[in-house]
C-alpha cells in the first residue's frame, strides 16, 4: 500500500510537470510567432497565453506542495494558485458584465485576432478557476477540506473531458459555449493533467481514499472507474466513426454502441467479483494463520522463557556458565549489582536493541532506555520489587532500539538478598515480544470490527455507547443515536444472491465510514442493520448526516452477476439521549425506524420526545 501511495505521489508530480510543459511550450509559441506550438493540431483553436501562464503557475504550486510539505511552502503555493485562479475568476467577470480590464492583452497580443484578443474561453476560465480553488484547498491538512480540493477538482475535470469529448465527436457546443472562445485541446489536456495532480497528490486523503483502499470497495473503484470514462467515450467514437463512413445507420449504430457497453461492463462487473471474492478468502486465510502464530510464538516465549529460568538457577554463583547460558539462549540476561549499581547484559541482550556490547549500563541508563510512557511504571515495579513487596519482578515496556523505534520487551528478575533480606544482586532476562504485541493488537482490532464493512460490531458497539452516554449525561451533552437498515434487502438477496448482497452491505458501510465525522461511532448491528452514535450532536444535526448518507447509497448503482442493475433504498430511526438510559436510547430509535417503513420507507423519522420537566420542591 505505501508503496503505491509514493507511486500515485510520483504521477501527481509527473502529471504537473507535463501540464507545464504544454503551457510553456504554447507560450513559447507565441513569443516566437510559431502558433502552430500553440495547439494539439495545426489550425485547431490555441492555447491563450494567459491560460498557459494560470497553467504552468498552478503546476508550480502543486511542485511546491509536493516537493517541499512545509507550512510556509503551503502558504506560498495557496497564494499562487489563488492568484493565477483570480485571473480566471476576472474573465468571467468580463463576460458577464462586459468589462474590458485589459488582462487580455496582460502577456502579449492575440495575433490569430480571432474573437476577442486574448481571451480564454468561458469554459476554460470555469475550470481553471475550478483548479485554483482546488489546488488552494489541496495545502490544507484537515480531511474535509482535502475533500473539497477533491470535489472541485473533479468539477475542472469534467469541464475539460467535455472539450475533448467535443474534439472527437466534432460537436462545436461541448467545447465553445454560446459565440465565445473555444478552449483548446491542448488546454483541455492540460487542465485533465493538473486535476490528476491534484487527486494523486494526496492519494490517501479525502476522495481518494476509498479508491486506493484494501477492501473490496476500493478494488472495484480502481477497476471500474477508468473503464467507466473511457469505455463509453471509445466506443461512442467508434459508433459515429462507423456511422460516418457508411458501414450502418443511426439506429444500427446505437444497438451496436448499447449492446457492446452491455457485454463489456458485465464482463468487469464478473472480474470485479471474483477479485473482491478472491480478496475475502485471502482475509480468512491471513486471520487464521494469525491465530496460529499468535499461539505458536506464546507458546515458544513461555517455553523458552520457563526453560532460561531454570538455567539461571542453576547458574547463577558461576560466571563462566553463565556467559555460556547467554550463548545459548534467544533472550538477553541481566545480571546487575545493585550495591555498585552496575549492570551487565549479555551479548544477546544488546543485539535486541542494537547496541555494541562495549557500552556501559547501569540502572539510570536502563531506564533511560525505557519509553517515557512506562518509564514511571516500570521504576515502580523495580523499587516495588527490591524492598520486598513483589515476589519476582515481570513488566512488558517499550525499549529504544539504536535506530530510533521501540520494540516490545518483557522483562523479569528476581533479586538475591543477603542474611537481612537487603537485595544485593538481581538477575534477570529480556525477551522481544513486538511480533506477540502486534499479533494482539491485530486480533484485537478483529474482534471489535465487522468482516465485511470494516465498521465496528455490535458488542463493541454498544460499549462505546454506554461510555458515552455516562460522559454525556455527566457533562450536560446532546447526544443522538440511529438505527437503520437497508429496505427489502431479503428481496435483494433471494433476486441477485448473497454476493451481491454482501456487495450492498459493503457499500453502506463505506458510505458510514465516509459520512461521519471522526468522533462519532458507526456500526453494523446485524444482518443489514446498522447504527450511528453521534456525540455532541442533537437529533437533527445527526438528521443532516443521515441525508448524505441515505442520498450516498440510494444513488449508487448495483449489478447482479449477470448485468442487472438496481439500486435500494435505506429507512432511519433517530432518537436523543435526553434522560433516557441507553436501552430505551436503542428502543426509541428502534420505534422511529418502524415509523419510517410503515410510512412507505426511503425516509427519516426523528423521535420527538422531549424530556419531561422536573418541578423543584
Amino acid at each position: 500500500m505505501i508503496a503505491n501511495l509514493r507511486l500515485f505521489r510520483g504521477l501527481a508530480r509527473l502529471a504537473a510537470a507535463v501540464a507545464a510543459g504544454i503551457g510553456a511550450l504554447a507560450l513559447f509559441g507565441w513569443t516566437q510567432g510559431a502558433l502552430w506550438l500553440t495547439s494539439v493540431v495545426p489550425g485547431l483553436v490555441p492555447m491563450k497565453p494567459n491560460t498557459s501562464a494560470c497553467i504552468m503557475a498552478f503546476s508550480l504550486a502543486l511542485g511546491i506542495q509536493s516537493l517541499w510539505p512545509s507550512k510556509p511552502a503551503a502558504i506560498g503555493a495557496r497564494i499562487i494558485a489563488l492568484a493565477s485562479g483570480a485571473i480566471a475568476i476576472l474573465t468571467l467577470a468580463e463576460y458577464l458584465f462586459g468589462w474590458h480590464l485589459g488582462i487580455d492583452q496582460f502577456l502579449m497580443l492575440d495575433q490569430t485576432r480571432s474573437g476577442i484578443p486574448g481571451r480564454m474561453g468561458t469554459n476554460t476560465a470555469i475550470a481553471l478557476a475550478l483548479i485554483g480553488i482546488g489546488v488552494a484547498l489541496e495545502a490544507g491538512e484537515a480531511d474535509i477540506v482535502i475533500l473539497r480540493a477533491h470535489i472541485v477538482t473533479l468539477g475542472a475535470a469534467v469541464v475539460a473531458l467535455f472539450t475533448l469529448v467535443g474534439y472527437m465527436y466534432s460537436a462545436t457546443y461541448l467545447y465553445q459555449v454560446a459565440s465565445t472562445t473555444p478552449m483548446a485541446m491542448n488546454t483541455a489536456i492540460a487542465i485533465l493533467l493538473l486535476c490528476g495532480a491534484v487527486l494523486w497528490l494526496k492519494p490517501d486523503r479525502g476522495l481518494m481514499a476509498a479508491v486506493h483502499s484494501a477492501d473490496g470497495a476500493g478494488l472495484m473503484l480502481r477497476s471500474m472507474i477508468p473503464a467507466a470514462v473511457i469505455i463509453p467515450v471509445v466506443l461512442g467514437w467508434l459508433a459515429l466513426s462507423g456511422e460516418r463512413a457508411g458501414f450502418y445507420d443511426t439506429t444500427y449504430g446505437v444497438a451496436l454502441l448499447v449492446l457492446s457497453t452491455i457485454a463489456i461492463f458485465t464482463l468487469l462487473t464478473a472480474g470485479n467479483s471474483r477479485s473482491v471474492r478472491a480478496l475475502d478468502a485471502t482475509r480468512s486465510r491471513a486471520q487464521k494463520d494469525l491465530e496460529e502464530a499468535f499461539v505458536s510464538v506464546e507458546q515458544r516465549v513461555v517455553e523458552r522463557t520457563h526453560e532460561l529460568n531454570e538455567a539461571l538457577a542453576r547458574l547463577a554463583d558461576s560466571e563462566h556458565r553463565f556467559e555460556l547460558a547467554t550463548e545459548g539462549s534467544n533472550s538477553g540476561v541481566l545480571d546487575l549489582d545493585i550495591l555498585s549499581d552496575k549492570l551487565h547484559c549479555s551479548r544477546r541482550w544488546n543485539e535486541m536493541l542494537g547496541r555494541g556490547g562495549d557500552q556501559p549500563l547501569n540502572t539510570a541508563a536502563f531506564i533511560e532506555l525505557v519509553h517515557p510512557d512506562e518509564r514511571t511504571s516500570a521504576m515502580r515495579a523495580l523499587l516495588a520489587h527490591f524492598k520486598g513487596s513483589t515476589e519476582s519482578f515481570s513488566i512488558e515496556v517499550r525499549m529504544r532500539h539504536t535506530d530510533g523505534t521501540h520494540r516490545w520487551m518483557l522483562s523479569r528478575g528476581r533479586a538475591l538478598r543477603d542474611e537481612r533480606g537487603r537485595a544485593v544482586r538481581m538477575i534477570g532476562s529480556q525477551t522481544d515480544i513486538s511480533e506477540i504485541k502486534a499479533l494482539q493488537e491485530a486480533l484485537r482490532d478483529a474482534s471489535i470490527r465487522d468482516g465485511i464493512t470494516g465498521l465496528y460490531n455490535r458488542t463493541h458497539f454498544v460499549e462505546r455507547l454506554n461510555a458515552a452516554t455516562h460522559l454525556a449525561v455527566r457533562h450536560d451533552l446532546p447526544l443522538s443515536f440511529c438505527m437503520f437498515d437497508i429496505d427489502h434487502f431479503k428481496q435483494v438477496n433471494d433476486t441477485y444472491g448473497h454476493v451481491v448482497g454482501d456487495d450492498v452491505i459493503r457499500a453502506v458501510g463505506a458510505a458510514i465510514a465516509a459520512g461521519i465525522r471522526a468522533e462519532d461511532v458507526g456500526a453494523r448491528y446485524g444482518g443489514d442493520e446498522f447504527c450511528i452514535m453521534f456525540e455532541g450532536t442533537p437529533a437533527a444535526g445527526a438528521a443532516m448526516c443521515l441525508e448524505r448518507i441515505k442520498a450516498r447509497v440510494e444513488n449508487t448503482p448495483f449489478f447482479s452477476k449477470d448485468g442487472r442493475r438496481f439500486s435500494t433504498t435505506l429507512s432511519f430511526g433517530v432518537s436523543n439521549l435526553a434522560d433516557r438510559s441507553v436501552p430505551e436510547l436503542i428502543e426509541a430509535a428502534d420505534r422511529a425506524l418502524y415509523e419510517a417503513k410503515s410510512r412507505g420507507r426511503s425516509r427519516i423519522v426523528v423521535d420527538t420526545y422531549t424530556p419531561p420537566i422536573r418541578k423543584h420542591a
